[in-house]
């Protein structure tokens, strides 16, 4: 009987295991989409940085601009993170 409820303990485990997979490669792909939509924006709204005035622009666009390689690493880290916060929302 034991040996029973070790089978179910597994078998309930595994198919635990199984969805919350799917639920972070589903939002990783949600956030790649994400970030292929905010590169665009930006590429798009290029011209606005240099309409708003010197105090309103963000501390990046003060200086010279960002690189494509700085651009997606800041991303990849904001994906991470995101990906943690719902990893710990999922465990509570």
């Amino acid at each position: 009987m034991e040996q029973f409820y070790l089978y179910i303990a597994i078998i309930l485990s595994a198919i635990i295991i199984m969805m919350l997979s799917i639920a972070v490669v589903y939002y990783r792909r949600k956030l790649n989409k994400c970030k292929t939509a905010l590169v665009r924006c930006i590429n798009e709204n290029i011209e606005m940085r240099e309409k708003l005035p010197e105090y309103e622009l963000p501390h990046f666009i003060g200086r010279d601009d960002i690189t494509p390689e700085e651009f997606t690493n800041i991303i990849h880290n904001i994906l991470k993170r995101l990906l943690y916060v719902f990893t710990f929302c999922l465990m509570i």
